[in-house]
């Protein structure tokens, strides 16, 4: 009997440094869990951020690109695709046939505000 209660005893004391380890781990799992969900919450304001800005940059791009065509000089009497890959090469030899041309009239549109 007295054997019967030291091995119960025994068995007690491992079962309880096994329950103490488990505590330990759980409690390193939950501050983990807790470490990756600040860090989750963080990238979650980040991307939010980052939407936001990166929306308002797109309606930027969207801004300035329709303003730059406002300043476009619209040609009239040319053929699609006809200044190549050089279109400075093409109107410098282009513009001044055409201007001493009657033939053809330049019309230059400003479609911005003055």
């Amino acid at each position: 009997m007295e054997n019967m209660k030291k091995e119960s005893k025994k068995q007690i004391e491992g079962l309880k440094e096994i329950i103490t380890k488990h505590s330990d781990q759980i409690a390193a799992i939950e501050e983990t869990v807790n470490d990756i969900d600040g860090r989750r919450m963080d990238n979650d304001t980040q991307i939010e951020f980052l939407l936001k800005q990166n929306n308002h940059l797109l309606e930027k791009v969207e801004d300035l690109e329709s303003r730059s065509r406002m300043n476009n000089i619209r040609t009239y009497g040319v053929s699609e695709k006809i200044e190549g890959s050089n279109m400075i090469l093409f109107l410098n030899e282009w513009l001044p046939k055409i201007l001493t041309t009657v033939r053809f009239i330049i019309v230059f549109i400003n479609t911005g505000k003055t």
